[in-house]
């Protein structure tokens, strides 16, 4: 989890702590910093030992909090205020942050709806993507080979085919691309302000008989692995840096009533487990930054809540681990 306020406590002149200063400060978090040390650091103060210990020149200007062993219950209080202070000033209001439209996101949904009726597909991923911190305003050519260069190899999210008959096409708001096939239907989104819309058939779709109505939990496991990692592609590619967040929403469709089954045996658990529902559509603001390095925690809490209504089934940690580092083997072009 990202922290909106770092606190760094210069006492005793510690050289990791000047490094992980000076890298938010190169990151462009000065705003963000609250800079502490003991009282006899200030070279100011008659306190002061010459030669002692001392907050460095480059830091010494900054507008630094002086605390005091024995008055710590002072320093705690101003701390405090501090914090608020600095919240105040670099959290963004909730009304300037840009909003999505959902007349838009219904028209969408209603197009891809619509696509899928005429395949008779029954279950769909649906994934909402909209940048938070970051305006952007793209051209249809630019959206075009940023949607390209985003696609991961292994997946189906997003794909941009170059067959003439479904190549993505211009739209008076961005570019959208539909298309269908024996593993499925897919119709995805890209609107000049970044906003992504995706409703792909293509994990939940039947690869034979035996496999219909069914639910293959490595399946649902790389899609979710998938989304976020064509969420860090685009966005950084769209201008996003480490710390701007996204909106990612995700929510499917067709699940009632599919048994669950495991990636590697074609018949069903000892006890059938049968989705007592559709599972509800689940909306997270995402760090870039936390999808590199929290990819797992971030898969398990999409899709855990839709494994649940399978008769309570959860996956153990050390096998959400390994179907989410094979996806993103296969998806850097390795083996597994």
């Amino acid at each position: 989890m990202l922290s909106v306020v770092i606190v760094a406590d210069l006492t005793d002149e510690r050289p990791n702590c000047y490094l992980e200063v000076g890298y938010a400060m190169g990151l462009d978090k000065f705003q963000n910093l609250i800079l502490t040390a003991r009282y006899d650091h200030d070279i100011r103060a008659r306190d002061h030992v010459p030669n002692g210990p001392k907050v460095h020149f480059d830091l010494d200007s900054y507008n630094i909090l002086y605390w005091r062993p024995d008055e710590l219950a002072e320093f705690k209080e101003e701390l405090e205020k501090r914090i608020k202070r600095r919240l105040v000033q670099v959290l963004p209001a909730e009304e300037t942050r840009p909003k999505l439209s959902e007349v838009w996101l219904n028209k969408q949904r209603e197009a891809a709806k619509a696509g899928q009726a005429r395949t008779g597909e029954t279950g769909a991923m649906e994934v909402v993507l909209f940048p938070l911190d970051s305006a952007i305003n793209l051209p249809q050519g630019d959206l075009l080979r940023i949607a390209e260069s985003a696609q991961i190899s292994s997946g189906m999210l997003g794909v941009v085919a170059r067959n003439g008959e479904n190549d993505p096409k211009p739209t008076s708001d961005g570019i959208r691309a539909e298309f269908e096939g024996f593993m499925g239907y897919a119709y995805w989104t890209l609107r000049k302000d970044g906003t992504f819309y995706s409703f792909d058939s293509h994990g939940l779709a039947a690869v034979d008989a035996a496999s219909a109505n069914t639910l293959y939990y490595h399946r649902l496991v790389h899609g979710v692995t998938e989304m976020f990692l064509y969420a860090n592609r685009l966005y950084s590619r769209l201008g996003l840096g480490a710390y701007d967040a996204v909106s990612i929403t995700l929510g499917f469709s067709g699940i009632k009533g599919r048994d669950l089954r495991a990636p590697t045996d074609r018949v069903p658990f000892f006890t059938r487990r049968v989705a007592s529902d559709d599972p509800a559509s689940q909306t997270a603001v995402v760090r870039m930054r936390d999808i590199e390095v929290d990819l797992v925690n971030k898969v398990s809490q999409f899709v855990s809540p839709v494994l649940s209504l399978f008769n309570f089934f959860r996956l153990e940690p050390a096998q959400l681990n390994e179907m989410v580092e094979t996806f993103v083997r296969r998806a850097s072009g390795g083996q597994g």
